[in-house]
């Protein structure tokens, strides 16, 4: 196992794309696969329903932060306090999931450093696409960073067949960004958030999404220069 930490970002500037589903089980994923490795799961959505509902499974390994201590009194996010935490996390080895909320700004990340990994989840529909273009377009444009552009990856979600691939890849085509898997309509993931006294639901939408995050994970750790094998708005 590597020593070098990942911080892993699930953002996107409209909501109701599964960002949060997608980090959700992802962050599930990742530390039953990473089993020698600390995880992180960072919950900024003030709705904090992935922290109530992740909060079964924390113990030792698997540690959950709210929004509450990375938020100013304004409401924005306070950049610096993050950053400090995941900078420490970064150099400890572990891998931190972050969702951020919905309407988040390309501003609010500039925490993100060299080697991590923005997922951008969306749909084929319209109106994702739209909001998808706008959120890149100044995420990739922000010069305030003073660095290297992050890893991007878009996630085409609520996939039906085909067609829908294609338009997301002629959607983001002009984009220097990566094309990840794509994560299929699935009764189990509607389920994952339901209050229930045992963890049949969320265990079913882990095993139905199995393959998918064994691919993420092969995307997270697979390292700099496999990534740059992977030609851009190829299935990585």
């Amino acid at each position: 196992m590597s020593n070098v930490g990942r911080v892993c970002v699930f953002c996107n500037s409209k909501g109701g794309v599964g960002k949060s589903t997608i980090s959700f089980l992802g962050s599930l994923s990742l530390y039953m696969i990473e089993s020698d490795r600390q995880t992180t799961f960072v919950d900024l959505d003030s709705q904090a329903t992935s922290i109530t509902a992740l909060q079964k499974f924390t113990n030792s390994r698997f540690t959950v932060e709210r929004c509450h201590s990375y938020m100013l009194e304004t409401g924005q996010l306070n950049a610096g306090a993050l950053t400090q935490f995941l900078t420490g996390r970064r150099r400890n080895g572990y891998q931190v999931i972050v969702d951020m909320p919905a309407a988040s700004r390309p501003q609010d990340l500039l925490f993100v450093g060299e080697g991590d990994i923005v997922f951008i989840p969306t749909s084929a529909s319209d109106a994702d696409i739209a909001a998808t273009h706008t959120f890149l377009n100044s995420l990739l444009a922000d010069d305030r960073r003073g660095k290297a552009s992050p890893f991007v990856v878009v996630l085409p979600n609520m996939i039906d067949d085909a067609e829908d691939m294609q338009v997301i890849r002629r959607a983001f085509w002009d984009f220097p960004v990566f094309l990840g898997r794509p994560f299929s309509y699935n009764r189990d993931f509607r389920k994952i958030f339901r209050n229930r006294n045992d963890d049949t639901n969320i265990l079913r939408a882990l095993q139905s999404g199995s393959q998918y995050f064994t691919w993420m994970h092969s995307v997270i750790y697979g390292g700099a220069e496999s990534r740059i094998r992977s030609s851009r708005l190829s299935i990585i």
